[in-house]
């Protein structure tokens, strides 16, 4: 009897510890190319449920965050514009390090006072135009910025914050320069790099070696790139530069300030994992271009700077 109590026992364990080793995590996502201005996907019918998951899980987790911890307060826009694929990936970024995180759409009540209730807000990739007509108030977001909130740019989320967008893939070969709303980058936001990386590519970037936020990592690293820009400030001493592409030498990563607050534009994707044919990988633990580590060094300099 002994005996049978051991094995029973045994393998309710074993039970335990292969169910406790599934986790949302190993999610694998279908995405397509675009020939907008940034980066699209088909809408999935379970993404509404998955995103409830991972709110469940980040819930969780938050109740077990030791005191000590991060827990800058984050808001990711995830409305019209907003790519849902780079919202999850993001939302596992912010899991894994801690930050305390919610989600805003366009739809969002007014708040009387932004900055009391967060400060980052994160424009993920998507479609730049989208969050030029559809998006939160233009004013609302320069004014969280201007009194010292901080802004977070990917991809068209960077096109969006730049005073003038110069498009160079069109169809009649023409570039196309459009001046956006936001204005926190004094500049142009130049983009896709067609000819010199493809979207879905892996973008070969060297970081700054002297800035601070690139002092533990090597001098070049990849990034994956979905036609997201370079930038080419008005004046070049009033932002930090803190990464070129490879291929032209110019600006892929930058910061500056605007008012009292800051804002971080990246023109590739170092919050995503590995990306290759149609599928996007969104494992935190992924060993692949994901630059996490690298990502993270450069936000915990720009909340400090």
């Amino acid at each position: 009897m002994k005996f049978n109590l051991v094995i029973l026992t045994g393998l309710l364990l074993s039970a335990f510890f292969f169910i406790s080793s599934c986790s949302s995590a190993d999610l694998i996502i279908n995405a397509e190319e675009t020939n907008g201005e940034d980066c699209s996907v088909n809408d999935l019918d379970d993404l509404e449920n998955t995103i409830s998951n991972l709110d469940q899980e980040q819930s969780t987790e938050h109740e077990r965050l030791d005191e000590n911890e991060m827990t800058f307060r984050v808001v990711i826009y995830a409305g019209a514009g907003s790519w849902d694929e780079n919202v999850i990936t993001l939302q596992y970024f912010f899991e894994e390090y801690g930050y305390s995180w919610s989600i805003i759409d366009e739809n969002a009540s007014p708040v009387e006072n932004f900055n009391e209730e967060f400060e980052l807000i994160w424009f993920p990739g998507g479609f730049a135009s989208e969050y030029r007509y559809d998006s939160l108030d233009h004013e609302l977001i320069r004014n969280f910025v201007k009194n010292g909130g901080v802004f977070v740019g990917s991809c068209a989320g960077a096109y969006y914050a730049s005073e003038r967008l110069l498009w160079l893939y069109t169809d009649d070969g023409e570039p196309v320069e459009i001046e956006y709303p936001l204005k926190l980058f004094e500049g142009v936001a130049v983009g896709p790099l067609v000819g010199f990386i493809n979207w879905g590519d892996k973008a070969s970037v060297y970081l700054v070696e002297d800035h601070p936020a690139n002092l533990n990592f090597n001098s070049a690293i990849e990034i994956y790139y979905m036609d997201g820009p370079y930038f080419e400030p008005d004046r070049e001493d009033a932002v930090e530069i803190l990464a070129r592409y490879t291929a032209n030498n110019k600006p892929a990563v930058i910061a500056g300030r605007y008012g009292d607050g800051k804002y971080l534009l990246l023109g590739p994707h170092p919050e995503f994992g590995d990306y290759y044919h149609d599928y996007l990988y969104l494992d935190k633990n992924n060993t692949g271009t994901v630059q996490w580590l690298w990502l993270q060094s450069v936000l915990q300099w720009l909340i400090d700077w």
